[in-house]
């Protein structure tokens, strides 16, 4: 892990900057990917569809994205101070906390997506297609959520340059396993814009597989069977407050 409190400022904070701005970037086009390739291969009524379950999408990681902002900066003071013992247990406790919060957010948001996609006044004609596509991105957070969480703490560490190669992944299975979903490939049935929803998921998934893999080669703290797993309330509690 790069040592960002040495060094001269200016050159340490365009090193770091520039990756985040990069990874920015990166997570738009993935958001956009599905639009496209919908608007492409399925029409003006998908890409309605798609478009109307984007405010509940994006309202839904809202909440896991302040807990990953809350996380980071509990991971950057520890790393800064060099403190490993409490490193070790605030990624235990901020990443199961977290999860379990989001597996929540994803039952909330199955439970109520009738309810939801009322809320966005979703027209009749694309009801159907907006309500496959919004269950099977709430039954597949999770996977985005462990992505976010990948990101949030690499950042804490100081390592933005390893966020861009995770969402290069990330976007890269998006563009390839979208389209495939879509219109079907060998025993793999077209599925529409449902297709969308699990070609994104997919890719989620397989990013936090490699991208797990990866870490644990060269990363030292990503091993979970070296975390700390002692419950500590203090540190939920800043998660959470």
């Amino acid at each position: 892990m790069r040592d960002f409190t040495e060094g001269k400022i200016a050159r340490q904070v365009i090193d770091f900057t520039l990756p985040i701005m990069l990874g920015n970037v990166l997570m738009s086009a993935y958001g956009i990917i599905n639009l496209i390739w919908v608007g492409r291969l399925l029409g003006h009524k998908a890409v309605a569809a798609v478009a109307a379950c984007l405010p509940i999408i994006m309202l839904m990681p809202a909440f896991l994205i302040g807990l990953g902002m809350a996380t980071n900066v509990l991971i950057a003071q520890a790393f800064g101070r060099k403190d490993t013992a409490m490193l070790r247990k605030i990624l235990s406790n901020s990443f199961f906390s977290s999860i379990l919060f989001c597996l929540l957010i994803s039952l909330l948001g199955i439970l109520f997506r009738h309810q939801l996609l009322q809320w966005v006044h979703t027209p009749a004609e694309i009801y159907d297609m907006a309500l496959s596509y919004l269950t099977i991105m709430m039954a597949m957070l999770v996977f985005h959520f462990y992505v976010s969480w990948m990101n949030g703490m690499l950042r804490g560490l100081g390592d933005a340059t390893t966020v861009v190669k995770i969402l290069t992944l990330l976007a890269g299975f998006n563009v390839v396993l979208v389209p495939l979903f879509i219109r079907g490939i060998g025993p793999l049935p077209p599925l529409g814009v449902a297709g969308a929803a699990w070609g994104s998921g997919a890719a989620a998934a397989l990013t936090c597989l490699i991208g797990y893999v990866y870490l644990l080669r060269f990363n030292p703290y990503i091993n979970m069977r070296q975390w700390d797993y002692s419950l500590d309330g203090n540190i939920i509690r800043e998660v959470f407050v």
